[in-house]
C-alpha cells in the first residue's frame, strides 16, 4: 500500500489526522548522542507531536478492526463488502470460488485495508482502483 492510500484511509475514512511534519524536528536525538532515538516532529495541521513510526501500516489486525468498525459505523458496510465479494469472486478461475475461503481471503489485513482503499476511492472520488 502506497503512502497516498494510508493518507487516505488515515483522513477520509478513520477521519483522524495525518500528520504533517512542521518543518523542523523537535527533539533531535542524534545531536544529543542518541542515534537510535526517533526524531519527533510538530504536526502543521494539529499540532501533536509525532514520530514518522506512528503513522498506521493498513497491515495489522487493529487497522483491520478499525476500518471495519468506522465502515460500519457509518453504514457503509454492506456496500463494502458487496465489493468486496466481486474482487474476490473477479479472481477466481471460472467464476467459481469456494465460499468456505472467503472469510480466510478477506481477513487478511493488508488485503483488507487495501481493498478498502481501492472501494473508498471508487465510491467518492471516481477512480478506479
Amino acid at each position: 500500500m502506497n503512502d497516498a492510500d494510508r493518507k487516505l484511509l488515515t483522513e477520509e475514512v478513520l477521519g483522524e489526522c495525518w500528520h504533517e511534519k512542521s518543518g523542523t524536528s523537535y527533539f533531535v536525538p542524534h545531536i544529543l548522542g542518541f542515534p537510535d532515538v526517533e526524531d519527533s516532529f510538530l504536526c502543521s495541521m494539529c499540532g501533536q507531536k509525532f514520530r514518522e513510526s506512528e503513522y498506521r501500516t493498513f497491515s495489522t489486525w487493529q487497522d483491520l478492526g478499525d476500518l471495519k468498525d468506522k465502515l460500519v459505523e457509518k453504514g457503509m458496510w454492506n456496500d463494502f463488502s458487496a465489493f468486496a465479494w466481486d474482487k474476490w469472486t473477479d479472481q477466481c478461475e471460472g467464476g467459481r470460488c469456494p465460499v468456505e475461503d472467503y472469510a480466510n481471503w478477506l481477513l487478511n489485513p493488508a488485503r483488507f485495508c487495501q481493498l478498502v482503499a481501492d472501494w473508498w476511492k471508487e465510491e467518492h472520488h471516481g477512480q478506479e482502483p
